[in-house]
């Protein structure tokens, strides 16, 4: 039986048997981005972006979250854009 050394996805989570890392985590950064860089912002009331924050790109990492520790940087970055953007 071969080995491998990437097990996979399961329920969109990886199954990681090494140290989590800003890298392990891209593909939530870049879900974040892709949604706020898809919104009008110019077309939106301050409260419309604040709801759009809170609700979507809040809830994006939520069950990541619930499952592994999420490095602070990580964090750091989701809430720089969600700044941003409003």
């Amino acid at each position: 039986m071969p080995s491998t050394n990437d097990l996979g996805k399961y329920l969109g989570v990886p199954l990681i048997h090494e140290r989590v890392t800003k890298a392990t985590f891209k593909e939530i950064v870049e879900k974040v981005q892709g949604r706020l860089s898809s919104w009008k912002s110019k077309l939106l009331t301050l409260a419309g972006r604040a709801t759009l924050v809170g609700s979507v790109t809040s809830s994006i990492p939520t069950y990541h979250m619930m499952t592994m520790l999420m490095p602070k940087n990580v964090t750091n970055a989701i809430d720089s854009m969600n700044n941003r953007f409003l």
